[in-house]
């Protein structure tokens, strides 16, 4: 049997921290208030050394220079959703600036940390567009962070693993077998704000239908990505 290397990293209940100086510009009209982030970080100097060649032998094993491949899955706070703030023309999401896969150079992100070990790390998404709807992508920038503002656990399993297992296999940098890959699921807040008000209830997530969903979504990689290891 083939053996396919994944290692999940899945978070389902989060806590969000926005880093930057917050000014608001409010002139009494919700429709006409700005809000502007001061989202200007830098990648952190550090002198670890660089790791020597090593094949792991399993994900206990593993190191940050093993890691072939980034992707994530999840909502607007790994699609940098209005990282610059809001504003009445358009929301625009940071994607190369998303905590975890964002791939601009000196952002202070998952990513860039482990591409200092892996120079040849692919995956991270890049730049910043227009937040897409009606799971729509831009895969020249999103690469393989299929995370779409407003999504819930239910968008997961067609929606957003449908977009990176084709980006998967019509990419030929990825070896498919013996690449170590790290997906990142980070998910729950619109599950969450489904059940308060004014959003009432009838598109609240269970429990029941918030855990079958995500079950649903990590079996899937489990079928595809034979042997893969989630924390």
């Amino acid at each position: 049997m083939r053996t396919i290397h994944v290692f999940v990293v899945a978070t389902l209940l989060l806590i969000a921290c926005v880093y930057g100086n917050h000014d608001h510009d409010y002139d009494g009209d919700v429709t006409h208030a700005s809000i502007i982030i001061d989202t200007t970080t830098t990648m952190p100097s550090f002198s670890c050394p660089p790791l020597p060649p090593h094949t792991p032998k399993n994900v206990s094993d593993l190191k940050p220079g093993d890691i072939k491949v980034v992707m994530a899955l999840g909502d607007s706070i790994t699609a940098g959703y209005a990282m610059d703030g809001l504003s009445s023309f358009a929301v625009m999401e940071g994607r190369g600036r998303s905590w975890c896969i964002g791939a601009d150079q000196n952002a202070t992100t998952v990513y860039n940390f482990l591409k200092y070990y892996n120079p040849n790390l692919f995956g991270g998404s890049l730049g910043t567009h227009i937040a897409t709807q009606n799971w729509l992508y831009i895969p020249e920038e999103d690469v393989l962070n299929a995370a779409q503002s407003g999504a819930k656990t239910g968008d997961l399993p067609q929606h957003e693993m449908g977009y990176l297992l084709t980006q998967l296999k019509n990419n030929k940098q990825i070896n498919m077998a013996s690449d170590w890959k790290m997906m990142t699921i980070f998910i729950g807040a619109n599950d969450l704000c489904s059940t308060c008000p004014p959003n009432g209830t009838l598109t609240a997530t269970t429990a029941d239908q918030f855990e079958a969903q995500m079950r649903s979504t990590l079996e899937i990689i489990r079928t595809i990505y034979q042997g893969c290891s989630s924390p």
